[in-house]
């Protein structure tokens, strides 16, 4: 799982390597040696390896302290460093599915966060309240259909006899435009024929009408969620 692997790679980066984060808070390591560790992290589990013995064994040799820690590239060198055997896999991709790994999307659909707190009156007349530490990951699939389902949803549709045809009409627009953009295309087009008394979109093409508007709004949506430090994924605390 790509949040999984993010979550290692944070792990690994904070306490092995003991990299800073930024104002943002994300680590400050080369890009390219990211993307080595998350290609050697997937390439683990994708084997013989689960979340919970990486998570072990980096805690482990970090517990170790820093006279016997050595110097580590990958997670790999450091599970041959504490005598782990382990066997690499290739990771497979689902074809049909439209997010890109690794890539952070900013669109809600696309996002996992906890569910909203829960307060229940007890028998003495005081409330209790449940939550979720907060955590911001990113689903792990995503495909046409629910992009079609997305716009049904909207157009408050619940089937269609012109599904292949509305499929087709996706497929051709994710040709300019990522899965992301087209969410917010969606969101935008329906908002702004409301607020301007126009046709409800009732096809997808019909959304592109709204191309230059939604620029704007993905552009300010994506400058609130850096200020704010919500541009990248935060891992939820994970046992297993």
């Amino acid at each position: 799982m790509a949040n999984d692997t993010i979550a290692l790679c944070i792990q690994f980066f904070e306490q092995v390597k003991q990299f800073g984060k930024d104002a943002n808070g994300k680590i400050m390591a080369p890009g390219h040696y990211k993307a080595a560790v998350m290609k050697d992290i997937d390439e683990l589990m994708a084997g013989n390896m689960t979340f919970q013995k990486i998570h072990e064994a980096i805690t482990t040799y970090v517990n170790r302290g820093p006279e016997k820690m050595k110097e580590t590239y990958l997670v790999s060198h450091l599970l041959e460093a504490e005598r782990i055997p382990y066997q690499k896999g290739v990771k497979q991709h689902n074809p049909d599915n439209l997010l890109m790994p690794m890539k952070f999307y900013y669109h809600q659909a696309l996002q996992i966060t906890p569910p909203p707190p829960v307060v229940v009156q007890l028998p003495d007349g005081s409330f209790h309240s449940s939550y979720e530490p907060f955590y911001l990951e990113i689903r792990e699939s995503f495909t046409v259909d629910d992009l079609v389902d997305y716009f049904y949803s909207k157009a408050a549709m619940t089937a269609s006899t012109t599904r292949d045809k509305d499929k087709g009409a996706f497929r051709h627009m994710l040709k300019t435009y990522d899965v992301d953009f087209l969410l917010h295309l969606i969101d935008e087009a329906f908002a702004q024929a409301l607020d301007r008394g126009a046709q409800i979109p009732h096809e997808p093409f019909m959304i592109q009408e709204y191309v230059a508007e939604t620029h704007l709004v993905y552009e300010n949506r994506k400058n609130i969620c850096y200020e704010g430090g919500f541009d990248r994924v935060i891992p939820r605390t994970r046992t297993e």
